[in-house]
């Protein structure tokens, strides 16, 4: 199965082709980074992709700044709102070296009775 359409010079990487409806881990999208060639440019087709965590946010970022630097004008299709936002934040954050995530408070809890009486409570 061909994840990559090519056109004079127009790549199209269609993520659904590799993935299914979300993206886990950074080596699987820089494996499709690995087989792109010399194109001017290059679209990356994000329909059916409905997640993709913040390191490959991070990871694709990068790619896309490698690629530029090589003179590959980039472009994204189909891009959800959600995607479209982690992307935006991942990109503040590389730039001020501060993340732009939502604050986590953890949660402890001495027995699973605790944790199950805090389930229940919620």
């Amino acid at each position: 199965m061909c994840i990559l359409t090519i056109i004079k010079n127009y790549e199209i990487i269609k993520l659904s082709k590799k993935f299914e409806n979300q993206i886990n881990s950074r080596s699987s999208l820089s494996s499709i980074f690995s087989t792109i060639e010399n194109h001017s440019t290059l679209s990356i087709d994000f329909q059916d992709i409905d997640f993709i965590y913040r390191a490959v946010a991070h990871e694709l970022l990068l790619n896309i700044s490698d690629l530029s630097s090589k003179g590959i004008n980039v472009n994204f299709i189909d891009l959800n709102v959600e995607i479209d936002t982690l992307l935006n934040n991942v990109s503040l954050s590389r730039k001020s070296n501060v993340k732009r995530a939502t604050f986590v408070q953890r949660k402890t809890f001495r027995s699973e009775k605790d944790f199950d009486n805090y389930i229940l409570r919620i």
